[in-house]
């Protein structure tokens, strides 16, 4: 198993070129550094914050840079999605899985069918 990040991906050159604010840099590295499998941050934004060390103005601040630039969407009312084109954790066939998950999923939740 691995954390892959991408580099070569339109997302990731979006990020590259746009100057993160000090939060959302912070939020984004120890997302990937304690990212599990299914690229979910669990927790409410007051337990995320006090994991991450950061403050809940500071969280705020990242986590809506970090929307705006689509490198994480809110996946339910506890769960934060890391964008899998930037990185995910594991095999090339669970990156696919990822892929749908984030494709199917939209700023107000999962598309019904």
């Amino acid at each position: 198993m691995f954390n892959k990040i991408q580099t070569d991906t339109p997302i990731a050159k979006l990020i590259s070129s746009v100057v993160l604010e000090t939060a959302a840099g912070i939020i984004l590295c120890k997302f990937y550094h304690t990212m599990p499998r299914n690229n979910l941050m669990c927790g409410t934004p007051e337990m995320l914050a006090a994991k991450l060390n950061l403050s809940m103005w500071e969280f705020n601040i990242g986590i809506r840079q970090l929307k705006q630039l689509d490198a994480i969407r809110k996946y339910s009312a506890r769960e934060y999605m890391v964008n899998p084109d930037l990185g995910y954790n594991g095999e090339e066939k669970r990156y696919w899985v990822l892929k749908h998950l984030w494709d199917t999923q939209t700023k107000s939740g999962l598309h019904k069918t």
